[in-house]
């Protein structure tokens, strides 16, 4: 029998970052796209279908990582980086309080708690 491999928080974190970075290629050449046309990008449009495959494959990852167990500080800057990119997508803070203190608690594990050296 062979053995299911399970990846790593580092491995789901590194193919997040890839995908995130290819969701923000494909919407900046929507936003190109409807701006030279001057009308949205019909769905079901090569762009519009590869942009959503993008935003599914991110849901598909950010759900991976929640099924894992953290056991470092690094593997909670992953979940982080998951939850920034799910429920906070253009990086400014929230205003309800509950939802501004989620955001500042990944907002410090993504960019370092002071005396952590990073």
């Amino acid at each position: 029998m062979n053995p299911i491999l399970v990846p790593t928080l580092a491995e789901l974190s590194t193919e997040l970052e890839r995908e995130i970075a290819l969701l923000k290629m494909l919407e900046a050449a929507l936003n190109e796209q409807e701006a030279m046309s001057g009308r949205a990008v019909p769905k079901g449009d090569a762009s519009d279908i590869a942009y959503n495959s993008a935003v599914d494959r991110c849901c598909t990852l950010a759900r991976e990582i929640a099924e894992l167990p953290a056991q470092t500080l690094q593997d909670l800057r992953v979940k982080a980086q998951a939850l920034a990119w799910h429920a906070f997508p253009d990086g400014r803070e929230p205003a309800p309080a509950d939802e501004r203190l989620a955001f500042q608690l990944v907002r410090g594990l993504l960019d370092g708690l002071p005396g952590s050296g990073q």
